[in-house]
């Protein structure tokens, strides 16, 4: 939807440590190269570790990524999640100027209202060149698959599809190139391991038939050092019905196990029923990714949060304007809790004893918890 949203706005404005595992493509392809750094000797089964995409264009012409999006397991029930992006907006003004087919971009001045176009491209790769970049995943249920989304542009299509930059004192121009000038921009860099290493811009990734993406399937494996608390372990203990869905929680040392609407923390020392949770897979990873950090909980309506205040948690109120006119404004109130992982244990508690849900909105800037009725 945001994507679409951002094209529609962008329409809009043209009219005014160790490698655990590796995976290498062939030649005269794109060439992904995947490592699994960990802080142990070997991948151990539940934990979150970063994985590194080694991304080398192995064609002749230039290749444009988009996104890599991982896939989840049709058992998890979730939706397909992005795990990188090279098109993204950028903040500030951007005005595209028919007249001489430049875009301008003035990060100092406001931008036009509505959703900022997603045109910005970091992911351009000349032939031979490569890009590195990381993600982190839990490592659980291997293989995982991921999809890589490009464009690929020949020679007569990269003057007229691709805009490069050009720096003036107080602003940005980017512009279409030739010739010399082009083969300029089109040589590789050097250091293959530095992400985004030019940013141009593309209108087209978002364009619906021309030019058409490209999708580059990886597979990602590795063997894992099992836990010391297993899964069928936890099973048994919870119940010996074998669970829908199943995840691990480093936070709070023990299997998430999903039957049906009923949810279960298992740990070595016994079993305790959770809430009902949704996005089961990325509410633990979000946890688990904050790691010493606090993690940020948004109660979904003033009733939601008079109960969790009735349950003894500090509260931290914010109020914000939402325009519901050209003229008029509206205040409205949202409510927070700030807590460390090791402290989501009472808080679940209490989130089953007053019946509500627990739920996780993760965006590419941020992702915070929430509990709703």
């Amino acid at each position: 939807m945001e994507r679409r949203a951002a094209f529609a706005a962008l329409i809009a404005v043209l009219s005014g440590c160790a490698a655990a595992s590796s995976a290498k493509t062939p030649a005269g392809d794109l060439e992904v190269t995947t490592d699994i750094e960990t802080t142990t000797a070997r991948p151990r089964e539940g934990d979150l570790a970063t994985v590194s995409f080694r991304i080398k264009n192995g064609r002749e012409n230039v290749v444009i990524l988009r996104d890599l999006t991982y896939l989840a397991d049709p058992k998890v029930s979730e939706m397909a999640s992005a795990a990188a992006s090279w098109q993204f907006s950028q903040p500030g003004r951007l005005d595209y100027r028919k007249d001489v087919d430049e875009w301008v971009h003035e990060r100092g001045r406001p931008a036009r209202e509505g959703p900022r176009p997603v045109v910005f491209n970091s992911g351009l790769l000349a032939s031979g060149e490569t890009i590195t970049f990381r993600t982190r995943i839990r490592l659980l249920r291997f293989p995982k698959l991921f999809h890589i989304v490009y464009f690929e542009l020949p020679p007569e299509e990269i003057w007229r599809k691709v805009y490069w930059e050009v720096r003036r004192e107080r602003e940005v121009r980017y512009r279409t190139m030739m010739g010399r000038e082009l083969e300029s921009r089109l040589l590789p860099a050097t250091d293959a391991t530095k992400g985004g290493h030019r940013v141009v811009i593309f209108p087209h990734a978002e364009a619906p038939v021309v030019p058409s993406a490209s999708l580059k399937l990886v597979r990602l494996e590795t063997t894992l050092d099992p836990r010391p608390f297993p899964l069928d372990q936890a099973v048994r203990r919870s119940g010996g019905a074998a669970p829908d869905q199943h995840t691990y929680s480093t936070a709070l040392d023990g299997w998430v196990l999903r039957r049906g609407e009923e949810f279960t923390l298992v740990t070595p020392a016994g079993a305790a029923p959770l809430p009902r949770i949704r996005q089961m897979e990325r509410l633990f990873y979000h946890v688990d990714d904050v790691g010493v950090g606090k993690l940020q909980i948004h109660l979904k309506g003033r009733a939601v949060a008079q109960a969790i205040q009735e349950r003894g948690h500090t509260l931290v109120a914010q109020v914000r304007e939402v325009p519901i006119s050209s003229t008029v404004k509206e205040k409205i109130t949202d409510y927070f809790l700030f807590f460390h992982p090791i402290d989501l244990p009472k808080l679940l508690a209490d989130v089953r004893r007053l019946n509500l849900v627990m739920d996780v909105d993760m965006t590419a800037e941020a992702a915070r918890l929430q509990i709703t009725d």
